[in-house]
């Protein structure tokens, strides 16, 4: 899937779907509007034509379609073009048969050869002319639609013997929307294009180049510059943006420094720390010896001690024996006295 990157592709694709989006809203209201405009027109035209028309025909037919029908056909035309959207006319009189058929009239250029295929109307119609008041017969798919008009005919004496059915055609409306939908199309093309290009041209100046400027400084801060200052200049959110992020580059540099400062404290800290620590290991390796030292010749004395309290012992122990030898031979010599005495 393609994936746009530049935000200006992505404005000018948004925009244009929101343009799309409102140029088809509002053709389809005009062409809704003209629509029904037109078909009211034309309703409104055929009901007035019906209303004044009628009598011209039935006089017509009255005086020429047996006697001068050239003359009746004649006319018939001419009043069918007068109104283009009535497409056929109809005499019906009250029993519902078709007296005359413009169709047929049209197509007969002769008396002789006139021939009309519908000869009579439906009854369900016919129930609805028993009044001397228009009937109309509107469409089944749109009700705001007059397909036929039945108009009643009162002679000058109130005597009611005739209708006369005017079909209409509602081709010109579709004709006229279709020039509608083709000069809203070329109009919304063009005015679709003209905008993109003022968008792309305002979008670039506005929002793309102070963008790429944005980005370029962003570039050159990342290698390592950060006393690049990016200054934008456009009064908006992106001049905004670009003095914010100028404070944020601000603030990592302070806090770079005063990182890098208590680094180099913590070092020197550090270093005196560990040279008390050596010195202290130092003393304690001096004043270990000494004591090792002093240890050896205690125990060296001891030893000597020992030695001689050994030698003492054993020179006590010989004296006792020599004492006991001593006593033993005196008690010896006094018995052997005693009994040289006795």
């Amino acid at each position: 899937m393609l994936k746009i990157k530049s935000i200006g592709w992505k404005l000018y694709f948004r925009i244009g779907l929101i343009m799309i989006i409102v140029f088809t809203g509002i053709a389809l209201v005009l062409v809704i509007n003209n629509k029904n405009y037109l078909q009211n027109e034309i309703t409104l035209q055929a009901k007035s034509f019906a209303n004044f028309a009628t009598n011209q025909i039935i006089n017509n037919y009255q005086l020429y379609f047996s006697s001068g029908y050239l003359k009746f056909r004649e006319q018939m035309i001419k009043t069918l073009e007068l109104n283009p959207n009535i497409t056929r006319i109809q005499i019906i009189d009250l029993n519902g048969n078709i007296l005359v058929d413009s169709d047929a009239v049209k197509e007969a250029n002769l008396w002789q050869e006139y021939h009309q295929k519908d000869n009579k109307i439906s009854d369900v119609i016919l129930q609805n002319l028993n009044q001397p008041k228009p009937y109309y017969v509107f469409d089944p798919k749109d009700k705001n639609r007059i397909l036929e008009i039945y108009q009643p005919f009162v002679d000058e004496w109130g005597k009611y013997n005739f209708v006369v059915k005017y079909s209409i055609s509602y081709q010109n409306v579709s004709r006229a929307i279709q020039a509608l939908i083709k000069k809203i199309a070329i109009f919304s093309s063009i005015g679709f294009i003209v905008t993109i290009l003022a968008l792309s041209l305002n979008v670039k100046k506005i929002i793309v180049n102070p963008l790429v400027e944005f980005k370029q400084g962003i570039n050159q801060i990342i290698k390592g510059n950060f006393n690049k200052k990016i200054i934008l200049k456009t009064n908006d959110e992106i001049e905004e943006l670009a003095n914010t992020f100028n404070q944020m580059i601000e603030k990592i540099v302070q806090y770079q420094e005063e990182i890098k400062e208590s680094k180099d404290i913590l070092e020197i800290k550090v270093r005196a720390r560990t040279r008390e620590l050596q010195e202290l290991a130092e003393n304690l390796e001096l004043e270990v010896q000494e004591r090792t030292k002093d240890l050896k010749e205690k125990i060296n004395e001891l030893e000597k001690f020992h030695k001689l309290a050994i030698g003492r012992e054993l020179k006590m122990i010989e004296l006792k024996k020599r004492i006991k030898e001593l006593e033993s031979q005196l008690k010896n010599d006094n018995q052997k006295k005693n009994l040289k005495d006795g």
